[in-house]
């Protein structure tokens, strides 16, 4: 029997994701000594020193299965968060969480609703899983609340909604979320993915998810280490809902999901706030740089609240085009076709020499 014979028709239809290209590769292939990565909106000011030395000192201990519950980060969580130990689970990064969500609230038989133009582990894991699902278009460069309560049918069972919106970075406010959960049913699992939500400013508005997760039960608030944390290789993301919503995941979840390095390192970043604001401090300052002169250049960049500025080309081809070029000079970043947005192009956000260089090189590919 062939593998194509035995998968399902949801796979079989199922596109393969792609994470871009990685720094070896680019090296190999373009002959480039000095490679720099802006495509996948890593830290590109590392982890927490502290973080480092707990990582470093619990490689004496993996011979051993970590704790599975990992009581300590969890109990830690909560007391940040003002919930029980019993209300957070962990994963393997943000993504884990989210297929997690889907095989423990969905079937076949259910309908879920995601906005086009974010995150694609959304669609990746529902079509995977043969969910029926809706794709809202963007209202702009926004997410569509409006749009999105209008998809809501009687089997529908869940909600993904990023905010801020990778690869956008635009955010809905406090108030817009309001009036959308006014509308949706309770028989709603609503995911509010906070993974970029640390670089947000108080002016933002941004909604308190924790909050609206103790009016609203059938609600579930993701959060990552992987970005403002600078885990993203360690893959340790949370989940924080009624303890009734979380018991059910941590029957569906696979044991040992989170490894033993990931859990001191993560228990270690939580307690580095000087890191954490240090971060903060200089994405922001690198996200302005960047989309004053993606604007000088005439790249259309959309206003961003994130670790990253994403700018609209146009077309498919132009992108193909410049990354190419990029690609050419060592430096990586990421088209969005995979995304739905065929004419975009997202830039993470670098260290200060980085930036420089990635618009030293667009200045150059412009002739200015």
């Amino acid at each position: 029997m062939t593998a194509k014979r035995m998968v399902s028709a949801a796979v079989e239809c199922l596109p393969a994701y792609q994470p871009g290209r990685s720094i070896e590769e680019v090296s190999r292939d373009f002959g480039v000594a000095e490679v720099i990565k802006l495509a996948s909106n890593e830290n590109p000011f590392g982890p927490s020193p502290k973080a480092v030395e707990a990582m470093a000192k619990a490689l004496t201990t993996v011979a051993r299965y970590p704790d599975d519950g990992a009581l300590a980060l969890r109990t830690e969580l909560a007391t940040r968060h003002g919930v029980e130990p019993g209300q957070v689970v962990l994963g393997a990064g943000g993504t884990d969480l989210i297929e997690l969500a889907v095989r423990t609230f969905t079937t076949p038989a259910d309908h879920a609703v995601v906005s086009s133009g974010s995150f694609v582990a959304y669609r990746l894991f529902l079509m995977s899983n043969s969910v029926p699902f809706t794709e809202v278009p963007l209202r702009g460069d926004a997410i569509d609340l409006p749009g999105i309560a209008a998809a809501v049918r009687p089997e529908t069972r869940l909600i993904f909604l990023p905010n801020p919106n990778n690869p956008t970075g635009t955010v809905f406010t406090k108030g817009e979320l309001a009036d959308f959960l006014a509308s949706i049913p309770d028989t709603v699992l609503v995911v509010l993915d906070d993974a970029y939500a640390d670089y947000c400013d108080p002016e933002d508005d941004l909604p308190d998810t924790l909050e609206v997760l103790r009016r609203r039960p059938l609600t579930l608030v993701l959060r990552s280490f992987s970005k403002a944390y600078g885990l993203a290789g360690m893959r340790l993301g949370y989940g924080v809902s009624m303890p009734e919503v979380v018991t059910y995941l941590q029957k569906v979840r696979r044991p040992f999901a989170v490894n033993r390095l990931a859990i001191e390192g993560g228990r270690a970043a939580l307690g580095d706030t000087a890191h954490l604001e240090r971060t903060l401090r200089l994405t922001k300052l690198g996200r302005a740089y960047l989309f004053r002169e993606l604007a000088a250049l005439g790249y259309r960049p959309v206003k961003s609240h994130a670790n990253f500025v994403m700018a609209d080309l146009g077309s498919e081809d132009a992108v193909g085009t410049l990354c190419r070029s990029l690609l050419e000079r060592g430096l990586i970043v990421r088209p969005l076709a995979a995304f739905g947005l065929p004419g975009g192009v997202r830039f993470t956000v670098g260290t200060e020499r980085e930036n420089e260089a990635l618009v030293a090189t667009l200045r150059a590919l412009k002739g200015t």
